[in-house]
């Protein structure tokens, strides 16, 4: 084939209008509701810390949670060892609320940044704070989202 014949089939193939099916607008629709879902539950977490109640984001975590913290290079494994962590901490929140996520779906799994918002006291020191997290999601057994891990960083304080 010649180079002129190439250049003249492509110029039809961009061309070509791209038709999606059914399956596909479906396929579509469900993805940006999962994420949807999703960033629903990271902002039920992000709540329970806020209210400091554990208990009404343990089970949002998997077992093997991994928490790491920002910069710090601090790492928690484990849901146990965030309860805790999130229960002894001086932390005091006003505000903690997620202000958008960007998922990407993979059958069981998710993952993506996560946007949210904070005001309060963080280690003795108050502030307004916006940050990013990489979260990670996974449907377990009995097809539950979990969180899997987090990874905070924050973006800029007041």
């Amino acid at each position: 084939m010649r180079w002129t014949q190439c250049c003249f089939l492509c110029a039809l193939l961009a061309a070509a209008p791209i038709e999606t099916t059914a399956a596909q607008s479906q396929a579509g629709r469900s993805v940006s509701t999962l994420s949807d879902s999703l960033a629903r539950l990271y902002g039920r977490f992000l709540a329970g810390i806020r209210l400091r109640d554990t208990v009404s984001y343990k089970n949002l975590l998997t077992p093997d949670y991994v928490y790491v913290g920002g910069d710090s290079g601090l790492v928690v494994h484990g849901r146990s060892a965030r309860l805790r962590r999130d229960a002894e901490s001086s932390d005091r929140w006003d505000l903690f609320d997620v202000e958008r996520c960007e998922l990407s779906v993979h059958g069981d799994a998710a993952i993506g940044p996560c946007w949210y918002h904070a005001k309060g006291l963080s280690e003795g020191q108050r502030g307004d704070w916006h940050g990013i997290s990489l979260v990670t999601f996974t449907r377990n057994s009995t097809g539950q989202w979990q969180i899997a891990a987090t990874r905070p960083s924050v973006l800029n304080s007041k």
